[in-house]
């Protein structure tokens, strides 16, 4: 609800159940780039979307060369990197990896406002999410 007009936004095209999900991300968070994040993340508003995501172990920091693992397989060139591959999950692209003790509560895939309460308070700490360079783009995907 916007909290000068008592307007809950929504989905253009969005379904009944992706607005229902929607005013919910609003309801906790009264906040438009919060859902529009979630659009840029998972435009399906779906609490089980499932995308690999590919990081490498190895990347520069204040110049130097970092191997995550002590590998020995990481070099200056970035074709010889070694890559590895997870999965994210749901509304905000949980991390299977990073965010494991999120990802891993039983109630992850079975209580759908619960995981909109978990990528709001991921959002909230500043967390980087992959979709957070969309907001200007995908704010236009709601309508009050």
């Amino acid at each position: 609800m916007d909290s000068e007009t008592g307007v809950v936004p929504k989905k253009k095209g969005g379904s009944d159940k992706q607005n229902e999900k929607v005013a919910y991300a609003w309801k906790v968070s009264k906040d438009l780039d919060f859902l529009a994040l979630l659009e840029a993340e998972n435009g399906l508003w779906t609490e089980d979307r499932k995308h690999t995501v590919k990081y490498s172990l190895c990347h520069k920091k204040n110049g130097e060369l970092i191997d995550q693992r002590k590998s020995g397989l990481c070099n200056t060139e970035p074709q010889n990197y070694y890559w590895k591959w997870h999965w994210d999950y749901g509304f905000c692209g949980t991390s299977s990896g990073y965010k494991a003790k999120i990802y891993n509560d039983p109630r992850f895939f079975t209580d759908w406002k619960w995981q909109i309460e978990q990528c709001h308070t991921m959002y909230k700490q500043g967390v980087t999410f992959y979709g957070r360079k969309n907001i200007p783009k995908t704010r236009s995907h709601f309508i009050f």
